[in-house]
């Protein structure tokens, strides 16, 4: 399955959760022509080198000594086809940059993202990274 698959999966098995809002995160480089004729290349896609594919939030409910209010927890997946496709160090690097601001964070691979997903949410609601 392409990593395109996945994403699709992905944005099914969230679409049931209600709680939880992901977005796609198209990143790359493209050229938009000057008045003169000539090209000048632009970036465009959010966040620094290494932001993840799928990034949103979810709500969490705090607890008593935080006034028991909703609040969004940011969430951010990096999508890759299978186990055996790499991620980059800038990748691995938003990743821990999330979690140590509070968020959530994970790699999910293909074929079947459910079960980790699922269980990149749980760890991040008891505050454990995900590796």
């Amino acid at each position: 399955m392409l990593e395109e698959g996945v994403k699709a999966l992905i944005k099914k098995w969230i679409g049931k959760r209600l709680h939880i809002k992901l977005f796609t995160n198209a990143r790359g480089l493209g050229y938009v022509q000057r008045s003169d004729g000539t090209y000048q290349a632009r970036m465009f896609g959010l966040g620094m080198n290494g932001c993840a594919d799928q990034i949103g939030w979810r709500e969490v409910v705090v607890t008593q000594d935080m006034v028991g209010r909703k609040i969004a927890q940011f969430v951010a997946f990096e999508v890759k086809k299978d186990d055996k496709a790499k991620v980059s160090p800038e990748q691995l690097h938003f990743i821990e940059v999330v979690r140590d601001a509070g968020g959530c964070a994970s790699v999910i691979y293909g074929p079947d993202p459910r079960h980790q997903i699922d269980r990149a949410l749980f760890m991040a609601s008891r505050g454990v990274a995900v590796k």
